[in-house]
């Protein structure tokens, strides 16, 4: 029995990314055209699927009403500390999370508050 080469999909029978999810044997009979663009598209929904799931956490944390967001120097000065010992102790104290949109330290007006008020 020898190993026949798969017979080449005709560019009008070009699939679609679910049938090549259904079926990943299709790849093996594409042109390597039709591979790195059905590549690029797989990039592109993958870029897209990012950014609305960064648009559905920051959504969430805007409806959970914490209240105004506040960068760590105006975080700080509420709580009469540095800006440095923030960025070392926010993970110890808890507080805080990381902007998934922009990667940077923050924290809600709610959550500093609260931090206030169980410290004294």
């Amino acid at each position: 029995m020898s190993d026949a080469l798969p017979r080449p999909v005709s560019p009008t029978q070009v699939p679609n990314l679910a049938q090549v999810q259904a079926d990943p044997t299709l790849l093996d009979r594409l042109s390597v055209d039709t591979l790195v663009d059905l590549r690029r598209q797989v990039l592109h929904v993958d870029a897209d699927l990012k950014a609305a799931i960064s648009r559905q956490i920051l959504r969430g944390l805007r409806q959970a009403d914490l209240g105004d967001v506040l960068d760590v120097k105006t975080a700080a000065k509420r709580l009469g500390t540095s800006e440095d010992s923030l960025y070392r102790k926010h993970r110890r104290l808890r507080l805080g999370y990381i902007d998934p949109l922009d990667g940077r330290l923050k924290f809600t007006e709610q959550e500093i508050s609260e931090y206030i008020r169980r410290q004294r």
